[in-house]
């Protein structure tokens, strides 16, 4: 492979990575001023991702994003203020009481809908075995949806650290993981997730229902991307 070749396969990765860590925000923490800055720069990336790709998810839920990014823009002051307040509290409606939306994976795959069940064990395996660690900012489960995004942002990192430093038999491993963990992880559940965020009624504005559509999209297309690189 030449160098440039080289350079552009590390790139993908890292823009893969830079996606999976977005999404690992959206669904961590209220939104802040840092995060909707982030959510406009992330924004237009995915915009064209949509239109390399033609997925229809992506395209629709970024059509609905920037919506609501144009509208919050358009605010100030105490209108802005209030906006933010109603999107903060969407959050905690979808992701935070008893009876929302529940964000393990456990809870998706275990017979009787409970916390800490198999997946639960895999992912802290998995923990162990790439090297991950817990975050402070996140005091979630393992297989909580934030984790498992972060899970992939770190391996797509170190698929490029791998390309850097020249270790091919390190890069089809961790490929091969990835896709794996689509398999074992993504498929069984993200769909049900996802669904429940989209198809949501809480959201006075759409903020959470777009972002869920686009990740539905780009975790559609990043299976199918490395299918392609393992073949």
């Amino acid at each position: 492979m030449s160098s440039e070749n080289k350079e552009a396969l590390k790139n993908i990765h890292l823009a893969r990575g830079e996606v999976y860590s977005f999404f690992a925000r959206v669904f961590a923490n209220v939104p802040d001023d840092e995060f909707y800055t982030m959510t406009s720069v992330m924004g237009e990336k995915l915009v064209a991702l949509g239109e390399e790709t033609g997925n229809g998810d992506i395209k629709s839920g970024t059509t609905q994003l920037q919506g609501f990014l144009s509208e919050r823009n358009s605010l100030s002051g105490k209108e802005r203020n209030d906006f933010d307040v109603e999107t903060a509290r969407g959050y905690t409606f979808l992701f935070c009481l008893p009876k929302s939306i529940p964000v393990d994976e456990s809870h998706y795959t275990s017979d009787e809908h409970r916390e800490r069940d198999k997946s639960w064990v895999d992912m802290v395996r998995l923990f162990d075995r790439y090297g991950m660690q817990k975050t402070k900012r996140i005091s979630e489960n393992e297989d909580f949806i934030s984790y498992e995004l972060l899970f992939m942002a770190k391996l797509s990192n170190d698929l490029a650290d791998c390309i850097e430093n020249g270790d091919d038999a390190k890069y089809g491993e961790l490929l091969q993981a990835q896709y794996d963990f689509h398999i074992n992880h993504f498929d069984k559940w993200i769909g049900s997730f996802f669904g429940n965020v989209i198809n949501s009624t809480i959201e006075t504005r759409k903020f959470y229902g777009p972002l869920a559509r686009i990740a539905f999209g780009f975790i559609t297309e990043d299976k199918a991307a490395l299918k392609e690189l393992i073949n």
